[in-house]
């Protein structure tokens, strides 16, 4: 719908910390569901998910596993098998982008910042290496919700300053750009 989302992962720790120095830990603490929090309100969104995720979450990968277009999520656990949350198709239009760089040394543009403008609102992304968090890990690819946006206007500031406009990129499309 091109609002922003927030995966929020948990898991307790084994033990409540002690109350001060050389007092025996305390009890168990109890599981928390991981949450996606969705924008501007920031709500939980518990239909989300297919079921309650409630494993101890240490680490979270998006990428496209099934290559449909929608990201997907992986959630490492502690002691349990990964979780692979496959996304859902919605009507909604969404842009993934690629950038390749071969005239330098960053072939994947890592620190490109990639402008969307969609009629009424921008979305802006970095490019980062390896992931966004503690036992995280995630592709190059730069995932964009367009809402009802069928064509936007796209803006890439490349690592060294440099800028390139892309106009007219088809919402609902997997792009590669290229720098030339």
């Amino acid at each position: 719908d091109g609002a922003p989302s927030l995966l929020v992962t948990y898991g307790p720790l084994e033990v409540q910390p002690p109350d001060g120095p050389g007092q025996p830990p305390g009890e168990p603490l109890a599981e928390q569901p991981d949450l996606l929090l969705t924008g501007p309100s920031w709500a939980p969104s518990p239909e989300s998910f297919p079921s309650e995720q409630t494993a101890s979450s240490r680490g979270v990968g998006l990428s496209d596993f099934n290559e449909d277009g929608v990201p997907d999520v992986v959630i490492g656990h502690i002691g349990a098998a990964p979780s692979l949350l496959l996304g859902r198709c919605t009507d909604a239009q969404r842009l993934v982008v690629r950038l390749v760089d071969p005239t330098s040394y960053n072939r994947f543009a890592i620190g490109a910042e990639v402008t969307v403008e969609l009629p009424g609102s921008t979305q802006v992304q970095e490019v980062v290496a390896g992931g966004r968090g503690t036992f995280s890990g995630s592709g190059p690819e730069l995932y964009f919700g367009l809402g009802a946006a069928e064509l936007v206007n796209l803006v890439v500031r490349w690592p060294d300053g440099g800028e390139d406009r892309f106009e007219a990129v088809c919402g609902g499309c997997v792009v590669t750009l290229t720098r030339g």
